[in-house]
């Protein structure tokens, strides 16, 4: 049964009660009736305005309900966009970092081959420097190479170049002038023959007094400079030590160098000009020579030491001068051409 007859049999069955009770109630049957009528038109209309009331409120709670899902839905799709644009976000994000992480390894690499550059940039006007020092000394020491050598060389016999292998000429002009100008009648000490060698021998026979005595380890090199001595007459001023390399006890630990068996007793060295062992014989060759030969050196005694353009060397001239042997150092007294000069001194 429809809910439109059930109201309708309500009406009537609460009219007819109405009726009932008026017809109990004394009144006459038209009153009865036309009250019971008004009654029942009275529920039927409350009854009406019941339905359309709750059918609105049906209607209403429905559309709310759908408003409610629709927004959830929207909510719901929002939020799962939100979702996505953090994980996009976060993607970003980290594609960011990495970048940045490459740009910062990058950027630091750049300006570490910036600062390699720099300092090769440096280095070559340094060197720059130094060869335009040297170039503009060239004509002195030119001119003062062929005074020293009209000096010491009477005859026509010319001496051996410079350069190169052998020491430079501001080098054996240096050594040159120190034999000519001693007080002390000069003897010198040369770790490695050659060059240096006959010129020094050279001053020595225009001096009239002193000796030298060069150690060579390298047979065919003794065997030259013995020649060379030779044919200019100066074989009996120098003396070529054949010194093979041997290992020898040292502070720094044991290193290649001179064997001075056959040195003897040669003491009171007022010169001592280091140029061997070869660099490629050991690390450090040249550092020994100070302390071996330290007790053999006359008190003030000037030590030269090649080739102090190369670290290396540096570094051997920065523990002379720093480290002590038997209560004795150097100090550093000129720097001469790629050569150093030391003087001894006591501590």
């Amino acid at each position: 049964m429809g809910r439109s007859v059930k109201w309708a049999f309500g009406a009537a069955f609460a009219g007819g009660l109405a009726a009932t009770g008026f017809a109990a109630a004394g009144l006459d049957r038209g009153a009865t009736v036309t009250l019971g009528l008004a009654f029942c038109v009275l529920v039927a209309a409350l009854a009406l305005g019941m339905r359309l009331l709750v059918t609105e409120s049906r209607r209403a709670r429905g559309d709310v309900l759908t408003v409610v899902r629709d927004g959830f839905k929207r909510t719901r799709a929002e939020v799962v966009q939100l979702r996505e644009a953090d994980k996009q976000g976060k993607r970003e994000r980290e594609r960011v970092a990495s970048l940045l992480s490459k740009t910062a390894s990058q950027q630091a690499d750049v300006v570490g081959k910036v600062a390699a550059v720099e300092r090769r940039v440096n280095e070559i006007r340094k060197v720059t420097n130094r060869l335009e020092s040297i170039i503009d000394r060239v004509p002195s020491e030119a001119a003062n190479l062929v005074r020293f050598q009209n000096e010491l060389v009477e005859d026509l016999v010319s001496m051996p170049a410079l350069g190169g292998w052998a020491a430079t000429t501001p080098t054996v002009i240096y050594l040159v002038e120190n034999v000519l100008s001693d007080a002390r009648p000069p003897v010198v000490l040369e770790c490695g023959s050659g060059t240096s060698t006959v010129w020094i021998a050279a001053a020595l026979r225009r001096r009239g007094e002193g000796r030298v005595v060069a150690l060579e380890h390298d047979l065919a090199y003794a065997a030259q400079t013995r020649r060379d001595l030779t044919r200019r007459g100066l074989g009996d001023i120098a003396s070529i030590v054949d010194a093979p390399l041997v290992e020898c006890t040292t502070a720094a630990g044991a290193a290649p160098w001179y064997d001075l068996t056959d040195l003897g007793a040669l003491d009171g060295i007022t010169l001592l000009f280091v140029d061997g062992p070869p660099a490629s014989t050991a690390p450090h060759a040249r550092r020994p020579a100070f302390e071996l030969l330290v007790d053999r050196l006359a008190d003030d005694a000037i030590v030269v030491l090649d080739d102090t353009h190369r670290d290396v060397e540096r570094e051997i001239v920065e523990e002379w001068t720093t480290q002590a042997v038997n209560g004795r150092r150097l100090e550093v007294v000129a720097q001469v051409g790629r050569s150093t000069a030391l003087r001894l001194v006591s501590e």
